[in-house]
């Protein structure tokens, strides 16, 4: 006599259980960092705007009065306040090297926290017309 069996056994359908919730929870640890890295990459960017507006502003100044520029309180980027320090390269006459220190949100281990301090450099030549 011969069985005709048809469908899955009791033991091929929890395997496919078991592999089926494994997937699942790999994708639910994987949303958590997803989540977690487009934050960060978010307060990246909103940073690098705010430093990036007041670098253009800094290169709308004449190049002349930078240092009176950076001596005020620097600039207001809501939520990011930028401040700036000017130098110059030690025997480099047409060049001006300018600090902008950004503080604000920013994530750290993991976090965010709410008061992060971070550097961009510039430089800005002098226009060959001075």
């Amino acid at each position: 006599m011969t069985s005709q069996r048809a469908g899955f056994s009791l033991i091929e359908v929890i395997v496919a259980m078991l592999i089926l919730t494994v997937g699942v929870l790999a994708m639910g640890g994987a949303t958590g960092y997803i989540l977690t890295q487009v934050r960060s990459a978010q307060l990246r960017t909103d940073r690098m705007t705010a430093v990036n507006q007041a670098a253009e502003q800094l290169r709308a100044i004449a190049w002349n009065d930078l240092e009176s520029a950076c001596a005020g309180d620097g600039f207001d980027v809501p939520p990011y306040a930028v401040s700036c320090h000017v130098s110059q390269p030690q025997g480099v006459l047409h060049l001006k090297r300018i600090d902008l220190v950004s503080t604000g949100p920013g994530f750290r281990g993991g976090r965010v926290v709410q008061s992060l301090t971070d550097t961009m450099v510039i430089g800005i030549a002098r226009p060959v017309d001075q």
